[in-house]
């Protein structure tokens, strides 16, 4: 434990643990699961090693509401090891974790037994709740903005919201996005820079949701975003970590530190049907792609492939995508392709506008990726990649060869 005029502290939001991934084996996605809770182990692993006064977690550390108890209980034995630490630990929900509405798990989150058991202060409820902590004589207050389903886009949460408290040093944490650091083509309530001039005597700002780590200074204070623990999709960037802070009662935040976390390997290969060679294109366009493929794959990497340009209508009819996924499988963790990039060239040598799809087959499949991605209920995800597939398989058995 630190001494004196410092408190020390590990921070982490976005675990996502549990997390669910359409088209991935059972056995796989237990391997993937591990890599996701391994993040949050070390951040624990951390704070027990250097004996920080705090843990403080901003939100997500479920990727549902309703984890596996397998995961409950994983979580269960970290929190018991800094709870064995003296480690105080204190979190909020995230948009992941908390129920939309009442009638989805009572509207408690899964956090919330560790609450009950006191390994956990959970900030929920309405308003700005606030907790006054004494860490070797120095009165340390921790205040949030419980995340809430019913602030929309278009709204600051944190718009009307002053928070003074009289303390030695000043924590806030919340999960939303911050302007200026958002997710690309965001459409959600996002926190204003000018909001958090009302959180005076505030020394650091915590916000949890967005999974690419940033922090800066604005004036005495410290505002971190620490990011996520684990590479949660295709196009994420930056480096998954946790972050360590030192606090001291005259100058606030004096020392950030990120502690990176190894993350599953990732490729995105794009390959484009102008650079394959036309003879192997047109005997068989598939297995000139597996060609280029082949040599990327690995047996521990999640695999995302492009395919884009131009493609005759014969070619394209003859693109066997099944047996194109069928390998990526057999040769990847986790494989991936997207197609959308493909255009139609006819005879005369003219081509469809990018980007335009070009089949109705790929119509039914998108509109089914896009139903999949709007829920968050792994088993209505896994309800509606079987439905895909089944839809599919019947329209391919009724179009006429």
């Amino acid at each position: 434990m630190s001494g004196g005029n410092v408190v020390t502290a590990v921070v982490t939001a976005d675990n996502h643990l549990n997390r669910y991934y359409d088209r991935m084996s059972p056995q796989r996605l237990e391997v993937r699961r591990r890599h996701l809770r391994r993040g949050f182990h070390q951040a624990v692993e951390y704070a027990v090693e250097h004996r920080v006064d705090l843990f403080l977690q901003a939100g997500d550390l479920f990727d549902t509401p309703d984890p596996r108890n397998l995961d409950r209980e994983f979580v269960a034995r970290e929190l018991g090891r800094l709870r064995a630490a003296g480690i105080r630990v204190y979190g909020v929900g995230g948009n992941h974790d908390t129920p939309k509405q009442r009638t989805d798990q009572g509207g408690a989150l899964p956090q919330g037994i560790y609450s009950e058991l006191g390994a956990l202060h959970l900030f929920e409820g309405d308003g700005v709740p606030t907790e006054m902590v004494d860490v070797d004589g120095l009165r340390v207050a921790i205040g949030a903005l419980p995340w809430s389903p019913l602030v929309g886009s278009g709204h600051d949460p944190l718009e009307g919201v002053d928070w003074a408290p009289e303390a030695d040093l000043g924590i806030f944490i919340f999960h939303h996005s911050i302007e200026g650091h958002i997710f690309p083509g965001a459409n959600e309530a996002i926190v204003a820079r000018a909001s958090l001039d009302r959180l005076r005597n505030t020394q650091l700002v915590i916000a949890g949701h967005v999974h690419h780590g940033a922090d800066w200074r604005m004036g005495p204070m410290q505002v971190l975003i620490p990011g996520a623990t684990e590479l949660m999709t295709f196009g994420e960037t930056g480096v998954p970590s946790f972050s360590v802070v030192e606090l001291v009662r005259a100058g606030g935040v004096v020392r950030l530190d990120r502690i990176k976390v190894a993350h599953q390997a990732r490729k995105t290969l794009t390959v484009r049907t102008t650079d394959l060679g036309v003879a192997d294109a047109e005997r068989d366009l598939c297995a000139a792609i597996i060609r280029r493929v082949e040599p990327s794959c690995a047996p521990d990497t999640m695999f995302r492939l492009l395919l884009e340009g131009p493609v005759t209508r014969e070619g394209y009819r003859e693109l066997d995508l099944p047996r194109l996924f069928a390998f990526g499988q057999a040769h990847a963790f986790h494989f991936d392709v997207d197609s959308s990039g493909l255009f139609v060239q006819d005879e005369l040598g003219q081509t469809a506008a990018g980007g335009v799809r070009i089949s109705q087959r790929e119509e039914l499949a998108a509109c089914a990726d896009e139903l999949i991605c709007a829920t968050e209920d792994p088993c209505e995800r896994g309800l509606l990649d079987e439905t895909k597939h089944a839809i599919l398989a019947f329209y391919e058995s009724e179009v006429p060869a």
